[in-house]
């Protein structure tokens, strides 16, 4: 299963990028939503290589996440994968200039079943296709958002 969506950052691609690669900041918001995440490697730069571990519960059931930057390449895409028990997924940043202060942001999230549990709930969410499309949207919208306002602090 596949998402998409593509907007319009009114900052530089180098500041875009740099807010995508805060994972500090990530880190820092997902402890502070009740998420219990540690790094797994020794990286002291963003590089691929980098993992991460995230407990969390979801529909009532603890979770456990592993996450893993496996491309970065700088300022122009990000990929980072993961696998949540049998689901597996990718998460794809891809960025270009449109102007000098402008950049376009595409990120794509592809998701697939490895077991079936995991194809039950990927079947539960693609009934709710629209839903969490809209939601998908909107979390991406919020980061461009944020990333703007940043910029204008600065």
């Amino acid at each position: 299963m596949k998402f998409v969506t593509e907007q319009i950052v009114a900052s530089p691609r180098e500041v875009v990028f740099a807010a995508l690669t805060d994972f500090a900041r990530f880190e820092r918001e997902a402890a502070s939503s009740g998420v219990e995440l540690h790094r797994s490697d020794t990286l002291t730069r963003p590089g691929p290589g980098m993992r991460w571990r995230a407990r969390f519960e979801l529909r009532g059931r603890k979770r456990e996440l592993m996450a893993e930057l496996m491309r970065i390449n700088h300022p122009s895409d990000i990929l980072l994968s993961g696998k949540v028990g049998g689901l597996e997924g990718e998460l794809a940043f891809d960025l270009a200039e449109t102007a000098v202060n402008e950049t376009r942001l595409m990120v794509e999230m592809n998701l697939r079943a490895r077991s079936i549990t995991a194809k039950l709930l990927l079947q539960s969410v693609k009934l709710a296709r629209a839903n969490v499309a809209r939601r998908f949207r909107r979390r991406v919208n919020t980061f461009c958002r944020q990333t703007e306002k940043q910029l204008e602090w600065v």
